[in-house]
């Protein structure tokens, strides 16, 4: 789910920069923003698997998780170049030059984006399965449970906010009903929140009936 959130969030960011008026300065300033927010989120989300994962993989599968480490690294300064063309695209006060920089932001991110995508790919088709078999399901669990118990809970609801639009039902279900079973009730209560703030009415009010239904 958290990468089905990254997904979303990265498809958005190129839609928007794509349809930009580069005349409309509150559109630059948005996509400066969305930019900056995206970066955090990615940087986040790689640092918590450089702690994690990455280690756990270069001991069992080093051939994998040496190529993944090394992507990691990659990635920081193409993230922040992007990032700059943000700011520069805020900043720009001639619309002829803001074009430019959109032209760039745009072609730049494509880039990005495919190779996060392939990033991505490799961590779900080949990582994660052989540390299913060197570890076991109870071992994942554990190395599952460490992660998320090292994000704190207001980065853990940022990322909850583009994880749940971009889920399945039975993945939305599966996650409230596991935050129920093992949080606290205001844990749990504030995701419900938090996913009525972000999920359409109608998809929430399947979920609440699921979740009404499991609890039985």
């Amino acid at each position: 789910p958290v990468h089905k959130g990254l997904r979303s969030q990265l498809f958005a960011l190129q839609m928007q920069i794509g349809a930009a008026d580069a005349d409309d300065r509150q559109q630059r300033a948005d996509i400066h923003a969305f930019a900056d927010d995206l970066h955090r989120h990615l940087r986040s989300h790689a640092s918590h698997e450089e702690r994690w994962i990455d280690p756990v993989l270069i001991e069992h599968a080093p051939e994998v998780g040496e190529v993944l480490e090394a992507q990691h690294e990659a990635f920081e300064p193409i993230l922040n170049s992007i990032l700059d063309l943000a700011v520069a695209l805020a900043g720009a006060d001639e619309p002829d030059e803001a074009r430019h920089i959109l032209d760039v932001l745009h072609l730049d991110t494509s880039r990005f984006i495919g190779a996060y995508l392939t990033h991505m790919d490799i961590e779900e088709r080949i990582a994660m399965p052989m540390l299913e078999r060197t570890l076991g399901p109870e071992g994942v669990m554990e190395l599952h449970e460490n992660l998320l118990g090292s994000v704190t809970p207001e980065v853990m609801a940022q990322m909850q906010a583009f994880m749940l639009p971009a889920m399945n039902p039975h993945e939305r279900i599966s996650m409230l009903a596991g935050i129920r079973a093992g949080a606290p009730a205001e844990v749990y209560e504030g995701t419900l929140r938090l996913a009525g703030s972000v999920l359409e009415p109608a998809e929430m009010r399947s979920l609440e009936t699921a979740l009404l239904a499991t609890r039985s």
